[in-house]
């Protein structure tokens, strides 16, 4: 399947001298696989290519080298923190919800919570799976 990712990929491909693009950074998780083919089509094995999220194509050009690596987020972790969170408030809910939170330095939630990431190459593809946790659904 071309796309615009494929077909501006080829474009820049093209490029030589100081224009010549050495690398390219997949942004969401469906661009990686075009750039990729992209790539293998122009036989530019020279080019570096990073994708976003750890879906069955990523992996695969994980695994065949036509891509670096991937930055893999954590969904499960994301909605169980969300969940929890939201399951505290409901049930513990704080004396005002009406205050500024960010400001309060004895606000009772932090401003911003990092679920984590991790990066995914060809020394621990093999580790990185698409199945939930054993028990969630």
């Amino acid at each position: 399947m071309r796309g615009l990712a494929f077909d501006k990929t080829q474009e820049l491909l093209g490029q030589t001298g100081a224009k010549k693009i050495d690398g390219f950074v997949c942004l969401d998780s469906a661009s990686g696989k075009m750039v990729s083919d992209a790539i293998k089509r122009a036989n530019a094995t020279d080019r570096l290519l990073v994708a976003f999220d750890v879906n069955q194509d990523t992996l695969d050009g994980i695994k065949g080298g036509s891509i670096d690596s991937t930055i893999a987020q954590k969904p499960y972790t994301m909605g169980y923190v969300g969940l929890t969170a939201l399951d505290e408030v409901f049930h513990a809910p704080p004396p005002h919800l009406d205050k500024d939170f960010g400001a309060d330095s004895f606000s009772p939630y932090p401003l911003f919570v990092d679920t984590g990431t991790s990066l995914v190459d060809k020394n621990n593809v093999d580790f990185t799976w698409h199945q939930p946790p054993a028990g969630s659904k």
